[in-house]
């Protein structure tokens, strides 16, 4: 299945890095217990399409009665950025038509579909104009995340005063910016990166997002992989030889994933958050990309720095007259939307 995979993404260039194998490699190996359901679609011998998903019960699998959502595969802890159909150019439609069709003549094992975080790219689109034309009950609502693009992006761009404050107080201080390429080096940042992220955190009175169970044994899985594949994008800063920020990226074509960071809140005053923000946007011009994806979170750094908004889609849909489609039309109650986010936070 992996080289099956492997050619469809490089066939699928609207594809986000999220929907590369080894994302989903690492997130089944870390999270693990999960009831796989993925539905693939051959021409010939060829793979033309597959949506990976994962059985997931509403409230919750030891209720004595619980609903069957599928929902995408690498969806939860909400790293990913656009997640979704992964089909090769030109056969969106027929995709679409053989998925659903095949959904609907499959329905013992699930109830209802929750796809978080669809791109807006035509075999996104194309599923969900194949659920609507069969008549499916359907929700859909949008979350937004900030995408920076390059070509708008000043050297000197700086638009607030504390950080030209920070680079004046700087002037006399060692900076040295580095990206990791070998293998110590990705093993050193990426421990810099999980002690520097719950610092930041810890000091505001939270625990960050590596205290979620197997979350670093998913960076350290993903690193690897993504760093063999030359998509790994993992950056330090030190001061006078210290780490005091570091960043996990991704690289697909000419867009740039900005997943987790952190900073020594030590040296908070320095930005050296910011820093290393505009470092890695410069170097990013210099090696042609042209995107810089934030993700999820509408943080006021972001639109300083010129990010614009750009929305992932959430779609709940089930086949009409079942216990799915009464969840489906049920989710639009505010009551219903705070049980199961509270129930995924559990899961």
């Amino acid at each position: 299945m992996k080289s099956d995979w492997e050619r469809l993404f490089a066939a699928s260039p609207s594809a986000s890095i999220f929907q590369a194998f080894p994302w989903i490699d690492a997130w089944i190996a870390a999270y693990g217990q999960k009831s796989l359901f993925a539905i693939s679609c051959f021409y010939g011998s060829r793979l033309i399409g597959v949506l990976p998903l994962y059985i997931a019960a509403w409230p919750k699998s030891t209720s004595a009665v619980s609903i069957k959502v599928l929902r995408l595969a690498g969806d939860s802890p909400d790293d990913a950025g656009a997640l979704g159909n992964v089909v090769e150019e030109g056969w969106e439609e027929a995709f679409a038509f053989s998925a659903v069709d095949w959904l609907e003549g499959n329905r013992s094992g699930w109830d209802a579909l929750e796809l978080n975080d669809l791109s807006q790219e035509r075999a996104d689109t194309a599923f969900r104009d194949e659920v609507r034309r069969r008549g499916w009950a359907a929700r859909l609502s949008t979350v937004s995340r900030r995408v920076l693009h390059v070509s708008s992006w000043k050297e000197d761009h700086v638009s607030d005063g504390g950080l030209r404050r920070a680079v004046n107080r700087l002037n006399s201080r060692k900076l040295d910016y580095q990206r990791a390429e070998t293998n110590a080096q990705v093993s050193a940042s990426l421990e810099h990166l999980f002690h520097l992220h719950t610092e930041r955190w810890k000091a505001k009175g939270h625990k960050g997002a590596f205290a979620i169970a197997g979350r670093r044994t998913f960076y350290r899985l993903l690193a690897v992989s993504m760093s063999e594949a030359g998509t790994l994008d993992l950056w330090t800063l030190k001061l006078d030889q210290q780490v005091v920020a570091a960043e996990f990226g991704l690289i697909r074509g000419e867009t740039r994933y900005s997943l987790l960071s952190g900073f020594d809140p030590k040296f908070g005053r320095y930005r050296v958050g910011s820093l290393l923000d505009r470092h890695i946007v410069e170097s990013m011009r210099q090696r042609g990309l042209s995107q810089l994806d934030f993700l999820g979170g509408d943080e006021k750094y972001k639109e300083s720095m010129g990010a614009i908004s750009s929305d992932l889609v959430q779609f709940r849909c089930a086949p009409p007259r079942t216990i799915g489609a009464a969840w489906v039309r049920g989710s639009s109650v505010r009551t219903l939307q705070h049980l199961w986010a509270a129930v995924m936070r559990l899961a």
